[in-house]
């Protein structure tokens, strides 16, 4: 009887933290490509971490030019839309989450030229 009211008392908890902390689908880990003067596709990776009440936070990285680990300048999402300003570099990023929130279009300006 114990083991039962335990187990009880564990699928409660497990139950109530599921919608304690819900899921914000539009952090994580971004994988995308930057199109480069010439046709080369160039990776950029985002990641993004937090939530709308603590607020978002993360980093991004270009492997090809061994660029890992950059801040953001600021980072801003507000519905779908997602707005990163790059620290280091005149660069920034704009975007649309797309429904489902499995993916973003947008366009990467890097010193004036906006790159798709």
């Amino acid at each position: 009887m114990q083991k039962l009211l335990i187990l009880i008392i564990l699928l409660e908890f497990a139950f109530l933290s599921s919608f304690a902390q819900p899921t914000d689908h539009r952090t994580g880990n971004w994988i995308g490509a930057i199109r480069i003067i010439g046709g080369a596709d160039l990776p950029i990776y985002f990641r993004i971490t937090g939530d709308s009440l603590s607020g978002y936070k993360g980093d991004w990285n270009s492997p090809v030019e061994k660029a890992l680990g950059l801040p953001y300048k600021t980072l801003t999402i507000s519905g779908d839309s997602l707005l990163i300003d790059m620290s280091g570099i005149v660069a920034s990023y704009r975007g649309r989450y797309l429904p489902g929130l499995d993916s973003v279009r947008g366009a990467w300006k890097q010193n004036g030229e906006v790159c798709l």
